[in-house]
């Protein structure tokens, strides 16, 4: 995909998987039925730059955060009909930045401003109702930037718990910047509670993220550019989510285990999940190069900053994995509304399609889910899947799928 779904210089590889293994074997890959999301039920065409999050309204139309225009929207996908509720600004009813859109009491929504350090309240219509600062530490400064840049920081906020309580990725520690030829030092983050009332926060556990490429290298003289290719989406790395109790889910790539951690702290380890060991092929490589390539061609022809560059050389990484992890490394765990866990993974037949494990509380995998070619997965309704596909010219269509 490009840039319409702002992803990182990371691998757009496929995902899901279904392979034989000796009987003998006790974790052997289990039969589970495979879904292919084929028709769409309804969609909504023309007027969207993007699809950053999505929220299903009670009346069964959707809000949509579009990044890239500006605006967040409204849209009738049964009528095709698109209409803007919030636009990007200074006003009170404006926003600045606009995360994760989550449910709030009496069909409300809610997302966090973190430029304006407020928790923004909307109508059960999607229109703008009220906000609530969440500190004086976290209030914007007469420039427009929140003082928390200068101090304490506000997470990146993924799940809404209560009206009070929100959990998120915090700040790794600091450390020094790789020199030389050595890739950047790979440091654990922390996973937080965040106190919406006193914009405090407490660690849960600490996990590790993907392992970086080298910098790129950027010779001014003659415009070239060295690109040193990263193997993100190949490699073990622990995956969360957050379920409606609050209870947090670390998904372990190693074992492929589910950790669940309570409300109250308590913590429960169940598997492990069967999934089938999946070579990587030649198509697999050839795919991650060629996002890397379009990726930057896409930010060469978009930033003014790399005007100068003439040439890019790519280096593929001096050794690559020799079979795909349980689940991709470079996409988050999802959740739908009945709290089965989606992660994406490697097919095993079709290299280039999405596909999603679809994990229980229990630990079992029930279900496997391929998504239509060229699309992304943005979210869930009550019994609906929306997906978002890129057209030509940077058009982006939003689907609409009963959730299978």
């Amino acid at each position: 995909m490009s840039s319409i779904f702002r992803r990182p210089l990371r691998p757009i590889v496929a995902a899901l998987v279904c392979a034989a293994f000796s009987p003998s074997d006790p974790l052997a890959a289990q039969e589970v039925p495979e879904v292919s999301l084929a028709k769409a039920t309804a969609e909504i065409r023309g007027g969207l730059k993007s699809a950053r999050s999505v929220y299903e309204l009670r009346d069964g139309r959707l809000l949509i955060a579009d990044a890239l225009g500006g605006k967040l929207r409204v849209a009738d996908l049964s009528a095709g009909a698109v209409e803007d509720r919030l636009s990007a600004g200074s006003e009170d009813d404006a926003f600045r930045a606009i995360g994760a859109l989550w449910s709030w009491p009496a069909d409300s929504v809610a997302f966090v401003d973190v430029a304006k350090g407020r928790l923004t309240i909307l109508s059960p219509d999607g229109r703008f109702a009220r906000a609530i600062t969440l500190s004086e530490a976290l209030a914007p400064t007469a420039a427009g930037q929140p003082a928390a840049a200068r101090g304490p920081r506000l997470p990146a906020l993924r799940y809404l718990v209560s009206p009070t309580l929100a959990i998120g990725a915090g700040f790794p520690p600091r450390v020094a910047p790789a020199t030389g030829l050595a890739p950047p030092v790979r440091v654990p983050y922390p996973l937080v509670r965040f106190d919406i009332a006193t914009a405090s926060y407490d660690t849960i556990i600490q996990l590790m993220p993907p392992q970086q490429p080298r910098a790129f290298v950027l010779s001014q003289t003659v415009g070239t550019l060295s690109l040193f290719v990263g193997t993100e989406s190949l490699q073990s790395v622990d995956a969360w989510a957050v379920l409606s109790d609050g209870t947090v889910v670390v998904v372990r790539a190693g074992g492929y285990r589910l950790d669940l951690i309570a409300p109250d702290r308590s913590r429960t380890q169940v598997g492990p999940i069967a999934f089938p060991k999946i070579p990587v092929t030649d198509g697999d490589r050839k795919r991650i190069m060629a996002s890397y390539k379009a990726a930057m061609t896409a930010q060469i022809a978009s930033n003014p900053r790399l005007a100068m560059v003439r040439s890019v050389e790519y280096e593929e990484p001096s050794t690559w994995p020799v079979t795909h992890p349980p689940f991709r490394g470079d996409v988050g765990a999802r959740v739908d509304r009945r709290d089965q866990i989606w992660l994406s993974t490697r097919c095993a037949k079709q290299e280039q399609a999405d596909c999603y494990d679809v994990i229980s509380r229990a630990g079992e995998r029930v279900m496997r889910v391929r998504l239509p070619d060229k699309t992304a997965l943005l979210g869930f309704g009550k019994d609906a899947v929306y997906l978002a596909m890129e057209e030509k010219g940077d058009k982006l269509v939003v689907q609409r799928y009963a959730l299978p």
